[in-house]
């Protein structure tokens, strides 16, 4: 892993703009998080156009997305570029469906994909739990889109080193549902042989992105099994890091998952106190027990509302002695 990716300090951006990168720098940090999804990507795209190995993509995702990516290179910050289903992008807004695929993958619309979920909880929990059984062919084509927009992203920053692509934000966790509705019920696969199968997945997926960046970047996979994270197996492929989130403070326990596949280990979403999701003070813990153990972090979250004044102070105050910036 290069080491200069492992700098903790970091915040995730829901609304962003090449000036909220300089409000970030100015306050030490040196690590931002862009959440992305295909409907960002495609928006308003005729889906007749699009195959599952040929995207049409929205002009403008690239033309903002690069806005953002080179106002961080100039301040020597690094840039995560994450898939994330739910997310609420500033990269043009929030358009299809919540399961961040768009809309007409999943109404019976797209001629490459003819299963028609339900818009509900239980229609996105199905959706994800048939995206990640790659043993059923159900939603491959789903599956192959997915990893094309991957390899168009690693082909487009293939000669921007400030980039980090994180492959899949919180997999295999579908819809506010617990983990068990995706596995071992109604005859589908155990929660080993999901395991076994991000694992494949998530190989295959790097192998795609390897294929046009050089294997020049560091790649981040999260944690398959949020509540199950002894499940995961190693992503047996160089320059990868390995993810987590907790909202409760965590202890070197949790790091472990990374550490014994040798691989580091980034906490990279916690914290949301203006959100209500941890306190101050359990905040801060999670920052001084990443710093003490040499865990990068990442702060959630930067919408241009949070952090607040107060927030900034704390994490201002327990960043990491001579945090390495990109150069």
């Amino acid at each position: 892993m290069a080491t200069k990716a492992g700098a903790s300090g970091g915040v995730l951006p829901e609304s962003l703009s090449p000036a909220d990168i300089t409000t970030i720098a100015n306050h030490g940090l040196n690590f931002v998080r862009i959440d992305l999804n295909l409907n960002t990507a495609l928006y308003g795209q005729d889906y007749h156009s699009q195959t599952p190995t040929q995207l049409n993509y929205y002009p403008r995702f690239w033309t903002l997305l690069d806005s953002i990516v080179a106002q961080a290179a100039t301040k020597g910050m690094w840039v995560m570029l994450i898939f994330d289903t739910t997310t609420i992008s500033g990269i043009g807004g929030y358009w299809g469906t919540t399961n961040g695929f768009p809309k007409w993958m999943y109404d019976g619309s797209w001629s490459y994909f003819n299963k028609i979920y339900p818009n509900n909880g239980a229609g996105y929990t199905s959706a994800q739990r048939d995206f990640w059984n790659i043993n059923d062919p159900t939603a491959a084509n789903v599956r192959a889109a997915y990893q094309t927009w991957w390899k168009d992203v690693a082909y487009h920053y293939r000669n921007t080193p400030n980039v980090i692509f994180s492959l899949y934000n919180e997999p295999q966790c579908g819809g506010g549902f617990a983990t068990e509705s995706l596995w071992g019920v109604n005859g589908q696969p155990t929660e080993a042989q999901g395991a076994q199968m991000y694992k494949t997945f998530m190989e295959s997926t790097i192998d795609v992105i390897r294929s046009q960046d050089n294997g020049n970047h560091v790649i981040s996979a999260s944690l398959a099994f949020l509540w199950y994270w002894d499940y995961n197996l190693k992503i047996d492929r160089p320059n990868v890091i390995v993810e987590g989130h907790s909202y409760s403070v965590v202890g070197t326990d949790f790091f472990n998952l990374g550490w014994r596949y040798n691989q580091p280990f980034m906490l990279s979403e916690f914290g949301g106190i203006e959100v209500g999701l941890s306190s101050r003070t359990t905040t801060i813990t999670q920052i001084q027990t990443c710093n003490q153990n040499n865990i990068a972090w990442c702060y959630l979250r930067y919408d241009r509302v949070a952090p607040s004044t107060q927030t900034w102070t704390d994490l201002q105050n327990n960043l990491k002695p001579n945090l390495t910036y990109y150069h």
